[in-house]
C-alpha cells in the first residue's frame, strides 16, 4: 500500500475506481431501460437482433455476464470465477456473438432487455441472502 493524503491507498485504486465507474454506468442503463418497459408496458424482449446466434449462453457465459453487468474487469471476472484472463475474453467474445453486439455495454444493456441478469441481485447478495460473503468482486 501506498501513503496517500487521507491514509493508506491500495495499489489497485486505478482498479477500483474503474470498476465502481462501469458499475455506475451499468446500473444507469439497467435503470433506464426498466424505467422505459415500465412506462410502455413492456416485457422483457424475447427475440435475439438480427445477425445474432440463436445457441443459448451457456452457465459460465450467463456467470461472466453477470459478473459484467456489475461493472467487473477481465481481471475480477477471472478471479472471482478462478478463471484466466483469456479463459473470460474467450467467453466474452461468444456472449457478444450470441447476443449479436459488439462490445461491453452493448452486451449488459442486451442482457438487462432479454432478462438474462437481474440489476437487483447483488442487494440480495449483499443482504445476506444469496452469494459469497468471501467474493473477491469488491461491493459498491
Amino acid at each position: 500500500m501506498a501513503k496517500g493524503a487521507g491514509g493508506d491507498v491500495p495499489e489497485n485504486l486505478t482498479d477500483v475506481l474503474l470498476g465502481m465507474l462501469a458499475a455506475v454506468q451499468s446500473q444507469l442503463a439497467a435503470v433506464e431501460i426498466l424505467l422505459r418497459q415500465a412506462q410502455l408496458g413492456e416485457a422483457p424482449r424475447t427475440e435475439l437482433p438480427a445477425g445474432a446466434d440463436a445457441t443459448p449462453l451457456t452457465p459460465r457465459e450467463l456467470e461472466v455476464l453477470r459478473l459484467l453487468g456489475r461493472g467487473a474487469s477481465n481481471r475480477i471476472i477471472g478471479r472471482e470465477l478462478g478463471i484466466s484472463d483469456h479463459t473470460v475474453r474467450s467467453h466474452l467474445q461468444a456472449v457478444f456473438r450470441k447476443l449479436g453486439v459488439a462490445h461491453r455495454t452493448q452486451a449488459v444493456t442486451a442482457a438487462l432487455q432479454y432478462g438474462l441478469i437481474d440489476p437487483y441481485s447483488d442487494a440480495a447478495e449483499e443482504s445476506g441472502q444469496g452469494g459469497a460473503s468471501d467474493s473477491a468482486m469488491p461491493k459498491y
